[in-house]
């Protein structure tokens, strides 16, 4: 999902990772404020950019899949363009798996996976 900086910069979202313009942010808490900084070179976002620049920057969360439990609810696709919801299964080889034809670990088995080329966690 693409974001805005008022998406970003919320208190739940402290330690998420981001990607914008080819940079990797995390969000951390200061002392009164919350900080998007560049990873590489710990330098706040706000001393990279004025304000009107950052306020059309477009975020995207970086999804740490090995964290991810397993049946939470994602999507996925082979294009980028259309996506199906399915259940985690795990991350393989770069790729993540899913339950096929929303199976669960409950109701699917290893043979019921899917590797998908595209995913991303599912916002209800």
């Amino acid at each position: 999902d693409i974001m805005n900086i008022i998406k970003v910069l919320k208190e739940e979202n402290v330690g998420k990772r981001y990607v914008s313009d080819g940079m990797e942010l995390v969000l951390v808490r200061g002392f009164s404020t919350l900080w998007l900084q560049d990873e590489k070179t710990q330098e706040c976002i706000e001393d990279m950019f004025n304000l009107d620049e950052i306020v059309r920057m477009d975020f995207e969360e970086i999804v740490d899949w090995f964290k991810v439990p397993v049946d939470t609810k994602i999507l996925v696709s082979e294009d980028g363009e259309d996506w199906v919801r399915r259940y985690f299964a795990k991350y393989e080889n770069g790729r993540v798996y899913a339950f096929y034809d929303g199976a669960t670990s409950s109701t699917g088995s290893n043979e019921s996976l899917l590797g998908w080329e595209y995913a991303k966690l599912y916002e209800e």
